[in-house]
């Protein structure tokens, strides 16, 4: 007896989902009493449209996102650490402040997403789609600035170093520039 009543709950949640007159995503995972902030780490979620959808806060981690339709999707403060991003469509999606570390985005339409604050550690950007050029700028002065000051605080006599090499160097261009003017 308590078999048939254990089985009759699942039977009725796929017969509401059958019978639901929607294809829209979120609301046949909310038929099934599913959770998109904890049910989907891990999913299998390739090609699904989730167009528009808001998840923000949602665990999407080591999900199977590929070829899906995530435009305008706001995914602020998501985990989609080692996330398959792949072929995705992610224009005009908010990804601030999202975990992408090791997500794959190769081969992702980009254009028009917002990743102030997302952490892109190891994630995979290869032949992206419209990705700004301003990102991958942003990354690398930041990359740079961290570094400069990391040398500066823990090394501060490599700086002092360089700083008289670029003096001399300016200097020598400078005598270099005055004694071909005195040659003419």
């Amino acid at each position: 007896m308590a078999n048939e009543d254990s089985l009759q709950e699942p039977q009725h949640s796929i017969q509401q989902i059958l019978e639901a007159e929607t294809n829209d995503f979120m609301e046949l995972a909310r038929i099934a009493g599913l959770d998109i902030a904890t049910d989907f780490a891990g999913a299998d979620l390739s090609g699904v449209d989730l167009s528009g959808a808001d998840l923000s806060n949602a665990d999407l981690s080591n999900a199977n996102l590929s070829d899906a339709n995530l435009s305008g999707v706001n995914l602020t403060l998501a985990k989609l650490s080692g996330a398959d991003l792949s072929g995705a469509d992610l224009r005009g999606t908010n990804l601030s402040k999202a975990d992408l570390s090791g997500a794959d985005l190769r081969g992702a339409k980009l254009k028009g997403v917002k990743l102030k604050g997302a952490k892109l550690s190891d994630a995979k950007l290869r032949d992206t789609d419209d990705i700004d050029a301003n990102l991958m700028l942003y990354s690398i002065n930041i990359a740079v600035l961290i570094g400069i000051f990391y040398i500066i605080l823990c090394h501060p006599y490599i700086f002092v170093i360089f700083l008289i090499r670029k003096i001399r160097s300016i200097v020598k261009s400078d005598k270099s520039e005055i004694s071909d003017d005195l040659i003419r």
